[in-house]
């Protein structure tokens, strides 16, 4: 079960290991493009080492798989995101177009831009709110199967936070809290160079604990 003494535990299990880990990561982030396939790969087999029960993975083992797996992700991610890019595109089309036509057009078409700017942002929020909801299922379910698949069951993902709703709040506030930490420690070590480097991989080690152990736990 998903609890803050088990991140915590998992984290400074090894502090040689985790040390490694967000160094190499940290230093990951700072490398256009490549860097962020390497770091997306990383939180994969972040994920799969928790599933399988393992320790914090070696970010210099087996670097091609971790390649591939950060750019199915980034594909996954691209994929999945084209219908809100979509309406994201729309919404802030109809609200130029209704800043244009409030200057230089008839009422009626900054009527029209306007109605069209109230029924896509509701599509907006809630389709925004879907992706949150289903994006952290889904990573893990292809850090299990490792299947490109994977990424796209979308019904298992939904079926598995449904059942689990108060453990699915539970893990969220757990992740809530521990963002706080993290973010709060950023801001005291923002000045260095050296916190700036460090406070990501470390939310994504803690992110990938969490997720992976509540995913175990309930995708039976």
């Amino acid at each position: 079960m998903v609890s803050f003494a088990s991140v915590w535990e998992y984290i400074s299990n090894d502090w040689s290991a985790t040390l490694k880990f967000v160094l190499i990561a940290g230093i990951a982030f700072l490398i256009p493009f490549i860097g962020e396939i390497f770091v997306m790969g990383l939180m994969i087999k972040s994920i799969s080492n928790v599933l399988m029960k393992k320790e914090i993975p070696d970010p210099m083992e087996n670097i091609s798989e971790t390649l591939l797996d950060g750019l199915k992700y980034l594909i996954f991610a691209g994929i999945i995101s084209i219908p809100l890019i979509i309406i994201t595109w729309l919404t802030f089309g109809a609200l130029i177009v209704s800043m244009i036509t409030s200057f230089s057009a008839s009422a009626q078409m900054m009527s029209t831009a306007m109605f069209l700017i109230m029924q896509w942002i509701p599509a907006l929020v809630i389709l925004t709110l879907i992706y949150l909801l289903i994006l952290p299922p889904l990573t893990v379910n292809y850090a299990e199967k490792k299947k490109f698949s994977a990424f796209f069951d979308i019904a298992k993902a939904f079926r598995v936070i449904f059942n689990n709703f108060g453990d699915w709040l539970r893990m969220l506030l757990i992740t809530f809290v521990y963002s706080v930490g993290i973010t709060i420690v950023g801001l005291l070590v923002s000045f260095t160079f050296i916190g700036v480097l460090l406070i990501p991989p470390i939310s994504l080690l803690v992110s990938a604990k969490i997720l992976g152990e509540w995913f175990a736990d309930n995708a039976k």
